[in-house]
């Protein structure tokens, strides 16, 4: 196999080595850059420019310093974009956008993984699965995500737990969402760990599918970009 370097871009700021130390594990033999839609903003010049104009418009992402913060999927796009452009310019053989919001329009120089399309319109979910538990960081996300499963004509059953906030909250919704009648997890954002996913299946007993699983595996299938 040879070596590709892949530009990771992240909705907030870089570097993230809570995602990309696993990323990298899972990725062996690639040369792996990062970038952030937030690079070089102040929280201030965040929060003028970037606020969530709804509940439906929100997602959330860290900053250089560990912290966290909601910004807005509509108003992103720009600032993706010019990033996409650097990656390129800098040697990017491909890019992952590590985010599972939707941004219409962005393009893109190399070839582009999107979550949308690595874990929304293209997820394999376990042969036999009748019944989703969707599990997102913050409960005005629910509604909104829960959407985004539609195509698979399943029921859909949700729950909000922050990646952030330790693993015992993440384990007790995919719980509750497993005596709702869920027989597959789906943690919908990249600030959940593989690590993490590994211990609400020993918990709850069911296959729970992460982001970053679903993204090295496609980037995986590409290794002759």
């Amino acid at each position: 196999m040879k070596t590709n370097t892949v530009a990771f871009l992240f909705i907030g700021q870089s570097p993230r080595p809570d995602v990309m130390d696993e990323m990298r594990l899972a990725l062996p033999g690639f040369t792996i850059r990062e970038y952030g839609a937030l690079d070089g903003l102040s929280l201030a010049a965040i929060e003028a420019e970037l606020s969530p104009a709804s509940p439906a418009d929100m997602l959330i992402t860290k900053l250089s310093d560990g912290s966290g913060v909601a910004v807005s999927e509509a108003k992103l796009p720009q600032r993706l974009q010019l990033k996409l452009d650097e990656a390129a310019r800098e040697g990017a053989d491909a890019a992952v956008l590590m985010c599972t919001g939707s941004f219409a329009g962005l393009s893109c120089a190399v070839p582009l993984f999107t979550m949308d399309d690595v874990f929304h319109k293209n997820l394999t979910l376990p042969e036999g699965a009748k019944h989703i538990g969707l599990i997102v960081p913050e409960e005005p996300q629910r509604q909104p995500f829960e959407g985004k499963y539609a195509h698979f004509a399943l029921p859909v059953t949700s729950a909000a737990a922050s990646p952030y906030g330790g693993s015992e909250n993440v384990t007790a919704a995919a719980l509750s969402l497993k005596a709702a009648g869920a027989d597959v997890i789906t943690l919908d954002c990249m600030g959940y760990s593989i690590a993490l996913a590994k211990k609400v299946s020993q918990a709850t007993g069911l296959p729970v599918l992460t982001p970053r699983q679903e993204t090295a595996a496609a980037i995986m299938r590409r290794a002759d970009l």
